[in-house]
């Protein structure tokens, strides 16, 4: 892996990251609503795998703004 996909996976999840911190969404919410394990999501947000960024980023954008629901 070169420099520049380093570079790029670090600030991708670095952005996922903030976003779902920014929505106070727990990683296991965020990895319940993406559909992928909790231990794949935690991967991205440390930058150590690079998903299918398209997909991906659809999934993750769709999960943050899902409202959140309470159930009681």
């Amino acid at each position: 892996m070169d420099k520049l996909e380093r570079c790029r996976r670090k600030e991708y999840g670095e952005m996922v990251h903030r976003r779902r911190k920014r929505r106070s969404i727990s990683m296991e919410e965020m990895s319940n609503r993406v559909g992928i394990s909790q231990e794949a999501f935690a991967r991205i947000e440390h930058g150590q795998v690079s998903p299918d960024i398209d997909s991906l980023l659809r999934r993750v954008i769709n999960a943050i703004h899902q409202e959140k629901m309470v159930i009681k």
